[in-house]
């Protein structure tokens, strides 16, 4: 895979490692496939293509110049009067393509400072200057002729102002009839294309335009040459990903597999360690909770979830309600819908001392009867079903006064040990009121047991 070489001389190591910022805020190409990679000039000392399909470069007065990195002789500076010329059929640039090319401005004095293009207007990729006005002045301009050479196919404007002194990457996508324009890593404009393309081309030229009857490439086209420099320029033959852009300005990518930037996960890693259990990774590289029965979270699936996958408790194993069974342990159940509903510390304690003690201890009398006096037994199921909602209910109006629950949470909790109470109710009313009639020598109605 082709890459730009770095260094830093010893010499001038240290003064680019004091410019850290700035060196590192412009980062080498990262990893990108060479499929469909048409001509790559990262001009290491010449103008060679370095894609292997011998499409060099005869320099015509351009100067090697350092680049980015501040490495020496490794980008070209043009003065106005400079270019560099590229045996290149503009063929290339019919069907789909990516043009990448990094560019620092030396000036705008130029309406319309070359990048690259062919003599043919085929592809142009030129600055804007005077001529475009304040408003335009300082973007980078885009467009194709159509196979007549008489309009206009794919225009496009940076909408965004470069700044002299500063390196940017400037890229354009034709995807189909689509065209894109980046800065760095960001989208800044697109368009879509409706007629055929101009392919007249046998050329191109860097930094400067050449005229259409192979005149001296400035001469007449003064206004159209570049004052600056240019570097690492990738011409491919298909459109490049959005996700390869970033990787080759060298930006942190969601879904090239590596986990790094502000990612908490990256998709090639989604399943490996450091994935916590529960969890998966989002499309924007994001760890996100998924949801299971037990964990005390009511979800779309689910008729209940008391953070737990035990049966007989009203929650079962699959988080679909069921009847409380006899053996299920009061207090954990009250528990259970405290913990779910309650928020915060403060609330879980406070509403467990109003409630769960009176449970408790009902459930501990209810042990010891259990195996001995039924009808003890009986009066303590009797006392349980005498805890009065309207009791319940105050006491967690004051919680939500205080703050310590919301609203919604109160109505949850109240439906909860209502519906717990209702089916204490039914269950032992008239069973208890019977026995209590036989062994504990009251006299109740068994219909008084439901008032």
């Amino acid at each position: 895979m082709i890459q730009k070489r770095k260094f830093l001389t010893p010499v001038l190591a240290p003064i680019f490692l004091f410019l850290g910022l700035i060196v590192t805020s412009l980062p080498a190409g990262a990893a990108v496939s060479d499929d469909g990679l048409t001509a790559y000039y990262p001009f290491n000392g010449n103008a060679a293509d370095e894609s292997g399909n011998g499409y060099d470069g005869v320099v015509y007065g351009a100067e090697l110049a350092p680049d980015r990195f501040g490495d020496p002789d490794s980008a070209y500076h043009f003065d106005g009067q400079d270019y560099i010329w590229v045996d290149l059929n503009t063929e290339v640039f019919y069907g789909d393509f990516t043009v990448s090319v990094w560019v620092n401005f030396d000036n705008f004095n130029n309406d319309y400072p070359h990048i690259i293009g062919s003599e043919s207007h085929d592809f142009v990729l030129h600055g804007m200057g005077p001529i475009y006005g304040i408003e335009k002045l300082r973007e980078i301009g885009f467009y194709q002729f159509d196979e007549n050479i008489n309009d206009f196919v794919g225009l496009l404007d940076s909408l965004y102002k470069l700044n002299t002194g500063e390196w940017y990457m400037i890229t354009v996508v034709k995807n189909s009839l689509n065209f894109s324009m980046y800065v760095n890593d960001i989208l800044r404009n697109q368009t879509t294309a409706d007629n055929d393309l101009a392919t007249n081309g046998s050329y191109i030229t860097i930094g400067s335009r050449r005229d259409y009857n192979g005149g001296i490439p400035w001469k007449g086209y003064e206004n159209s040459t570049l004052n600056g420099y240019i570097d690492d320029i990738r011409i491919y033959d298909r459109a490049l990903s959005e996700i390869e852009i970033k990787q080759l300005y060298g930006a942190p990518v969601c879904g090239d597999g590596v986990k790094n930037g502000d990612e908490t996960c990256d998709f090639e890693d989604a399943m490996g360690e450091g994935i916590p259990e529960h969890y998966t990774c989002s499309q924007t590289c994001d760890l996100v909770y998924v949801p299971y029965c037990g964990d005390g979270i009511k979800d779309e699936n689910e008729q209940c979830d008391d953070g737990n996958t035990e049966n007989g408790d009203g929650c079962d194993e699959n988080c679909q309600s069921e009847p409380v069974t006899e053996d299920a342990p009061f207090a954990k159940l009250i528990q259970d819908t405290i913990n779910l509903h309650a928020s915060g510390e403060i609330a879980k304690d406070s509403i467990k001392k109003e409630f769960l003690a009176k449970f408790t201890h009902l459930e501990k009398k209810y042990e010891q009867a259990e195996a001995g006096d039924r009808c003890l037994r009986d009066k303590i199921m009797a006392a349980y079903t005498g805890l009065t909602l309207k009791h319940v209910q105050t006491k967690i109006s004051q919680y939500v006064k205080k703050g310590w629950i919301t609203p919604d949470a109160a109505g949850l909790l109240n439906a909860d040990i209502e519906d717990i109470l209702s089916f204490m109710k039914e269950k032992y009313s008239d069973q208890f009121c019977a026995k209590l009639w036989r062994c504990c020598n009251n006299k109740p109605k068994p219909e008084d047991c439901r008032k």
